[in-house]
Order: structure tokens, then C-alpha cells, then sequence
């Protein structure tokens, strides 16, 4: 995909997201089984995240749409993502979905409840063309603030995996929705609980990383979340004893080459080189111009987001259900100040 025009890779991946985003199977059930009830077809389940393989891919598919239409609202795929969108974001499909987190308040947190966030704050910036799907979403948008706040009051330390338990993302996620929402109370408490786990914190062992089965870095992760949260001063002067390499522009970090794309643990791995890429731009972004760590983010970046581009295809449904909502994270922008969409 490195050699098209950016038109061309968000048709791509229009047509790659709406291969999955209502593909039933195969799919995987993350979710306590307290009777036969549960073990009812996925579209029974979860009546609008059903598809793309598990709960918060089938999320994040349908933010990529919305974001899609945002970005490039002419695209040669734009009436079947509509389409896709009027036939899942229905209030009957919402109710069933708020039934199933009553139930399991804690299913999806805090990973997929931040996608499904995202997906909010996505259709209110759409404005018209999201409003009626805005109002739809809600009872679901509120209950994942909820139950994202009773999740953090419990976190007491942060949870420093590759994976979508880790801590520092989704509250990234969910900061840029509490202010491009203007949650006051939910942007409160995770301010405040991002200096109180990460404040203190120095030397990230970045050196170790990644596991083998990663798609997000916990040390870059860390500093993406803290940027949001400190004013440039201060969070120059935290990453200098957070990562004291990249703060003196020495830091190595070479692109992960997956070694089995068909593996769905195994192809964490190219989403590790994108997410990589977005953090490090998010990072940059958040420093003073022409300072040491500034240029190193910029020079690692491109080679993790050429490494990660290569890995968004159609062959393996094990990447292809998801890679592409974190290739058009990257190139859109999201989160960042530099947003185009």
C-alpha cells in the first residue's frame, strides 16, 4: 500500500473494514459465561458489534467508517459505508447492547469502552452527518463513562502491558473524548490519575520491549497519554527522566518484523509498528521544535509506519479484521493536534 496516494489507501482500507465490519465468523467470545443465555450467537449477544472477529474490532470498524466519511467523503466506497453504518447503529441494536453491560459492566474495560468512546466523540465532530447516530449512541456512550470511572477508581498502579489490558492507551483514548466532549469530570479524573501512577516514573525499560505478542508499547504509550496531560514545560522535563535516551536523542528502536501474519497473536506485532509510529508523531508533536528528542521521534517514526503499512492487507483475516483502523488512526492524525479529519 506505500505507493498509493493517500486517496487511494483510505479507499483501500474502506473496502478493507467493510469486508469485516459485520462478518459473523470466526469470531472470539471475551466474556464470563453465567448461563446458556451467553452462548448465544454473536449477533444475538452484541446485536451491533457483532462482526470483525470480537467486540471492541467490531468498535473500532465502525469508527474507521465514520472517520473514512470525515476524511474523505467522496471516496468510491462512501454509499456502502453509510449503508453500513444506518444498518448497525440502530436504537434497538444500541438497547441490546447496553442490556449486555448492565449485565457485565466490566466487559470490554477498558479497551474496547474507549474505542466505543471514540466512536462518540467521532460523530459529534462529524456534526450533521453524525447527529442522529450521536443521539443513538448515547445510552451506550454514558454507561462506558461510567463504568470506565469505576474502573480507574480501582487502579491503583498502572497496568504496563502490550496489550489491550494496558492502562496508559485507553486512558488516552478516553481524555481525548472527556475534552472534545467537555466531560469535565471525567477529564479530572484522569489527569489526575495519570500524574499520580506516571508522574514519578523513570527510566521506562523500553529496551525491553516488545513481548512477543505486543501491539502497543507501554513505555511510548505512557508518554503519549502524559503529553495530553502535562503543558509542554513539564512534560519535556518528565520525559527527559522517563526516557532519558530518546531525551538526548540516542534512542534505538528498530521496526518488529512479524514472523507468521496469519497468527493472531503473531500479528500484534504490525500493529505495534503502527501504534508506534502514531505515538512517536503524538510525542513529537509535544515538544519544542528542533530539540534532541523531538528529531529523534521524527526520525524513528517513518520506518515503523512503512514497516506497519506493509502488513495492512487482505490475505490473513487474523490482521486484516483490525490493522486497518490503526493504519487510518496514523494517517488521519487522530489524537494529535495535526488532525485532518
Amino acid at each position: 500500500m506505500k505507493d498509493l496516494s493517500r486517496t487511494e489507501k483510505l479507499d483501500v482500507l474502506s473496502r478493507l473494514v467493510l469486508a469485516c465490519i459485520h462478518r459473523e465468523y470466526p469470531t472470539a467470545v471475551v466474556q464470563i459465561i453465567e448461563d446458556p443465555d451467553d452462548l448465544r450467537p454473536p449477533r444475538q449477544r452484541t446485536p451491533v458489534f457483532f462482526g470483525a472477529f470480537d467486540w471492541h474490532s467490531a468498535v473500532h470498524a465502525h469508527w474507521s467508517l465514520v472517520r473514512l466519511l470525515r476524511a474523505h467523503p467522496e471516496g468510491t466506497h462512501a454509499d456502502e459505508a453509510r449503508s453500513a453504518l444506518a444498518r448497525g447503529l440502530t436504537r434497538e441494536g444500541i438497547a441490546g447492547e447496553c442490556r449486555n453491560v448492565d449485565r457485565y459492566p466490566t466487559f470490554e474495560v477498558p479497551y474496547g469502552r474507549a474505542w466505543l468512546l471514540m466512536l462518540a466523540l467521532e460523530l459529534e465532530e462529524w456534526g450533521a452527518g453524525g447527529e442522529e447516530y450521536r443521539e443513538v449512541l448515547r445510552p451506550l456512550e454514558e454507561r462506558s463513562n461510567g463504568d470506565l470511572l469505576a474502573w480507574l477508581s480501582r487502579l491503583h498502579r498502572p497496568v504496563t502491558s502490550g496489550q489491550h489490558d494496558q492502562s496508559a492507551f485507553s486512558l488516552g483514548l478516553w481524555r481525548d473524548w472527556a475534552e472534545g466532549t467537555g466531560c469535565s469530570d471525567s477529564l479530572e479524573a484522569i489527569d489526575n490519575a495519570a500524574r499520580a501512577l506516571h508522574l514519578a516514573s523513570t527510566n521506562a525499560p523500553i529496551a525491553h520491549e516488545p513481548s512477543n505478542n505486543d501491539f502497543l508499547s507501554p513505555a511510548l504509550a505512557t508518554a503519549d497519554l502524559m503529553r495530553r496531560v502535562l503543558p509542554q514545560g513539564e512534560f519535556t522535563s518528565w520525559l527527559e527522566g522517563y526516557l532519558p535516551d530518546l531525551s538526548d536523542g540516542t534512542l534505538e528502536l528498530s521496526p518488529v518484523i512479524c514472523p507468521d501474519h496469519s497468527d493472531g497473536k503473531l500479528s500484534h506485532l504490525n500493529g505495534l509498528n503502527l501504534s508506534r509510529g502514531w505515538m512517536l508523531r503524538g510525542i513529537a508533536e509535544a515538544l519544542p521544535a528542533r530539540s534532541k528528542a523531538r528529531l529523534c521521534c521524527e526520525d524513528l517514526a517513518p520506518s515503523h509506519e512503512t514497516e506497519g503499512e506493509m502488513s495492512v492487507n487482505f490475505r490473513h483475516y487474523a490482521g486484516a479484521h483490525w490493522l486497518g483502523s490503526f493504519l487510518l488512526y496514523g494517517i488521519t492524525a487522530r489524537g494529535r493536534r495535526s488532525s485532518d479529519a
